[in-house]
């Protein structure tokens, strides 16, 4: 029971850092650190892939989990460890508003 609510409080300090932070600050760097996270990671985990002969539903799973958005996750260790909060939340933020983007062709191509 207590389990069920860890996502919904998780969202509260990602909330709480999007509301602080100005909405053209870094936008380069964290466009980038977005692209690679949705984009270069799925390419990369071809390669192990590749090496270790997965194939099927088992390749999918791999490629598709790797081009998933940046997790809620980083920004609440981000904030506990005081590693630039911002600029993580910045990129979970935009990782996750782009991921339709990517995720649908990458999907397909896997399918």
């Amino acid at each position: 029971m207590v389990g069920k609510g860890a996502v919904p409080l998780m969202l509260l300090p990602l909330g709480m850092q999007l509301a602080k932070i100005p909405v053209a600050q870094g936008i380069g760097i964290v466009g980038l650190a977005a692209f690679i996270r949705l984009a270069v990671a799925p390419a990369i985990a071809l390669l192990p892939a590749d090496w270790l002969n997965l194939a099927g539903s088992t390749l999918q799973a791999c490629v598709v989990e790797a081009s998933m958005p940046t997790a809620v996750t980083t920004t609440v260790l981000a904030i506990e460890f005081v590693v630039k909060p911002e600029f993580v939340t910045s990129v979970v933020f935009l990782s996750t508003l782009a991921s339709p983007v990517t995720l649908t062709p990458i999907i397909a191509l896997v399918s």
